[in-house]
């Protein structure tokens, strides 16, 4: 392969990697950002998922409140407020090489240059049978840490702003056992109260119990399936219908159980007593 290029293509063509390097850089920047500190969002037609929800990190405890009780708290912190955010640059680049102008070329009112590479001074006469494979560039890299983006800047303060610590509530149950019989159902709710008493609306409400028990329950019209969650109304509550289809193996005086849970760790038992 031909060694003879355009003189600009031998200035040009190191500036190109350069900037291509620092293009990368960012790139890997920008993916490490998603990974850490986002969860997958929709991607529409094949096109690159959006940033979704927020990860955080959770953690409670217990402490003494005002009142002198013992409540157990909860701290979220975003994720991406816990680790080190890999910002790197290229600070400089120092080329040192050595060109030889081989002729020149006019074409359509322009001069082109044609040049190659020679061997750094000395090292052709160590290398006289193969100069091909003279060392004829010599690159001096730094890389350092970048100054933070402002819209980083802007979302790592906006991450500190949403760091939530508090504390954990209870449940207030309508009913916290209910009688069942076959192919009847019971209308029950619950409220679900903050630590001083207030209805916390908008929560995610899991309910969990043993599947094929002949056991039912549905919130909203639609069925309630253990494992998964529905959402606390503006008053805090969650109305939901108890049915009981069954189950052969079931005797009269016979417990089954709902368990509720919240994110924040919140549970509470209900019982189910089959006449």
């Amino acid at each position: 392969m031909s060694q003879i290029t355009t003189l600009k293509n031998i200035f040009s063509l190191p500036i190109q990697a350069i900037i291509d390097a620092d293009f990368m850089a960012a790139r890997k920047s920008l993916e490490y950002i998603r990974e850490f500190g986002f969860e997958p969002g929709p991607g529409k037609n094949g096109e690159e998922a959006c940033f979704g929800k927020l990860k955080e990190t959770s953690f409670s405890y217990t402490t003494t409140g005002e009142s002198g009780e013992t409540e157990r708290r909860v701290v979220k912190i975003p994720t991406l407020s816990l680790v080190p955010l890999p910002l790197l640059h290229v600070d400089y680049a120092d080329f040192d090489f050595s060109v030889k102008v081989i002729d020149s070329n006019q074409q359509q009112d322009k001069n082109t240059l044609n040049a190659t590479l020679t061997p750094v001074s000395g090292d052709s006469q160590n290398n006289k049978n193969t100069p091909h494979l003279d060392a004829n560039i010599n690159v001096k890299m730094k890389v350092v840490q970048s100054d933070i983006p402002a819209g980083l800047s802007n979302l790592l303060a906006l991450m500190g702003s949403n760091t939530q610590n508090s504390a954990i509530g209870k449940f207030s149950h309508q009913d916290h056992l209910i009688k069942l019989k076959k192919d009847k159902y019971v209308e029950t709710e619950f409220t679900l109260l903050d630590f001083k008493g207030q209805p916390v609306k908008n929560a995610l409400v899991k309910v969990e119990f043993e599947e094929n028990c002949g056991v039912l329950i549905a919130c909203n019209r639609k069925r309630w399936c253990s494992g998964n969650a529905m959402l606390t109304n503006d008053e805090g509550k969650i109305r939901y219908i108890v049915a009981y289809s069954g189950n052969e193996n079931d005797k009269p005086g016979t417990v089954r159980t709902l368990k509720f849970s919240t994110e924040d760790e919140v549970t509470v038992i209900q019982k189910l007593y089959v006449e």
